[in-house]
């Protein structure tokens, strides 16, 4: 069976639904706090890859009026739901 494998461009564009190749595990609304240095705790507002393909995601600082940072997802931990959610996943 092939597998349509999106350019680094085209990857952008897909719907955030689209698993393809890659397994994004935070997803929009999930929320995440920074793991080291200065706090930086809010929602996640878009999942994407770069034009590299390495994965990025944007949050959104909780009560900053609408700061926005990207980051790897190596550089966050999710809290609340979305921590529940994942440590599921992972020991199913």
């Amino acid at each position: 069976m092939l597998t349509y494998r999106p350019s680094a461009y085209e990857a952008d564009a897909l719907p955030l639904s689209y698993t393809g190749e890659r397994d994004m595990k935070l997803q929009i609304k999930d929320l995440v706090r920074k793991k080291k240095g200065y706090d930086f705790t809010g929602e996640v507002r878009a999942v994407f890859t770069n034009m590299a393909g390495a994965e990025r995601i944007v949050v959104e600082m909780l009560g900053s009026g609408g700061l926005l940072h990207i980051f790897s997802p190596s550089d966050v931990e999710p809290i609340g739901d979305a921590a529940s959610r994942l440590s599921a996943t992972f020991t199913a």
